[in-house]
């Protein structure tokens, strides 16, 4: 929730702190270093440990994250909150496929992750127009307009942690007295999975337009749109509508008729997207065309649960760090790409790579198996 109270203002924030669109892309490209330098460490210890800890220690790195973007003054400064920030995201990241591919059966494993997007979406929802005011009290789109949004982030999930450790029960996963070996530890992802190299390079392609999408709609909606921050609110709104009232029936739907058919079918509004944002003459077009780019965070679920089955559950972790690691290291040069296209080309051209990637991605998802790996102590 917290993410996207602040999310439609990030980079406006940054701007405004004196970064011009390179220096954003280039903020955001050292930013996703912190990803690619966790990634392994980050399955092993989710293997090792379990998901409480994980989720714990996520909460506690993006609180210090956000707590150094709000006494930022100036934008250099946003260089370390946001390494910090993502690394605790990132170190996040691995939970949901973990719990995915260990507890649920492949012919509900869709279907479980959109559930529990669609019970995140229901506060989600209202977190942007909550930024919108909070902003508007402290003085509209401005830096000290902006910046208490870091400092309720900062609150949140320490208050986030602590309510995790208080009441997320587990049964202890935590191996004691064996040899540390992380880098070897994965040749096993490789050796007991399938297709495992094509769908890392799948999965990085498809990180493209996740990565630098988010960065800069806020800021050429501002810009080149003239949205104010109530605007800007609805946008980041409008993206959750379809996951959360479509979320479930079409995960059920993909568990049925097959998760690569629904990630086809659900791409040409994936591509459309970003083509209506840039051409949109009214606002009504600009909600619609973020409504649409919400389609996204479904087909990335669909991702997800075929990602789950690809490998045995007890590799999930490791897995979930190796995917993580070969995304960030690709896309470290995409938000700086997309800043220099800004500036120099103009601010639709981001978008336009945006939809060239999209129409990649259902031609990659070809190459890859759909598999149907079950839970451990599920019965077929």
């Amino acid at each position: 929730m917290f993410l996207q109270m602040i999310s439609q203002f990030q980079s406006i924030y940054t701007s405004l702190l004196e970064a011009n669109p390179a220096q954003i892309g280039m903020v955001n490209s050292v930013g996703e270093f912190s990803g690619a330098a966790v990634a392994l460490p980050t399955g092993w210890f989710a293997d090792r440990c379990g998901p409480k800890k994980v989720f714990v220690a996520s909460a506690l790195i993006m609180a210090l994250g956000s707590l150094i973007f709000a006494l930022a003054q100036s934008w250099t400064m946003i260089i370390p909150a946001l390494l910090i920030f993502l690394f605790g995201q990132r170190f996040g990241m691995t939970i949901c496929s973990m719990i995915c591919g260990k507890y649920l059966r492949s012919d509900e494993r869709t279907m479980g992750v959109q559930l529990c997007d669609t019970v995140v979406a229901l506060p989600v929802l209202i977190a942007p127009t909550i930024g919108a005011l909070i902003v508007t009290s402290f003085g509209g789109i401005t830096i000290e307009g902006i910046r208490p949004l870091y400092y309720f982030a900062f609150a949140g999930y320490c208050l986030i942690a602590i309510i995790v450790l208080k009441f997320w029960r587990e049964e202890t996963t935590e191996s004691k007295g064996r040899k540390i070996d992380i880098v070897s530890s994965y040749q096993e992802v490789f050796i007991k999975g399938t297709a495992i190299k094509r769908w890392l390079a799948f999965s990085s392609i498809v990180n493209v337009p996740m990565m630098i999408f988010p960065i800069f709609w806020p800021l050429f909606a501002k810009e080149i749109k003239h949205a104010d921050q109530f605007l800007l609110g609805a946008m980041s709104t409008a993206q959750f509508f379809i996951p959360l009232f479509l979320a479930i029936p079409l995960g059920k739907l993909a568990d049925t008729i097959g998760k690569k058919k629904m990630f086809y079918v659900l791409s040409p509004l994936n591509i459309l997207a970003p083509l209506i944002l840039v051409y949109a003459p009214s606002w009504e077009l600009l909600v619609l065309a973020m409504a649409l780019s919400g389609i996204s965070q479904i087909t990335i679920r669909i991702e997800s649960a075929i990602r789950a089955e690809l490998v045995p559950p007890q590799l999930l972790g490791k897995f979930a760090g190796l995917n993580t690691l070969t995304r960030a290291l690709l896309v470290l040069p995409f938000p700086t790409i997309g800043g220099m296209l800004y500036s120099n080309f103009g601010p639709e051209y981001v978008f336009f790579l945006v939809t060239a990637v999209r129409i990649l991605e259902p031609l990659l998802l070809t190459t890859i198996p759909e598999l149907k790996r079950s839970a451990p102590d599920s019965k077929q």
